[in-house]
């Protein structure tokens, strides 16, 4: 069983969904908002930034494929032959 389920299960499927790549995208924006806000820590928020569109750069291949379905999944088969199947 998945960690995440428990975690992101009560907020409905739509998140459920969207699990790794919220988490991908959110961890670097709370680390960037915490530097800037509560910390007064403009060069750490810049990090943060920096990282956040590290995160975007990593998420495109896989958002630009979602429909397509031919990258190949951890099981060695493209989205096109296990439809409602990802990594």
């Amino acid at each position: 069983m998945r960690s995440d389920i428990w975690i992101i299960s009560p907020f409905g499927r739509f998140l459920h969904v969207l699990g790794g790549t919220l988490g991908q995208l959110l961890m670097p924006l709370i680390v960037m908002i915490s530097f800037v806000f509560y910390q007064q820590d403009n060069f750490g928020g810049s990090i943060g930034l920096w990282w956040l569109g590290q995160s975007f750069m990593d998420c495109a291949p896989y958002v630009d494929d979602a429909r397509a379905g031919e990258l190949v999944l951890l099981g060695g088969t493209t989205g096109q032959e296990t439809p409602y199947v990802h990594d």
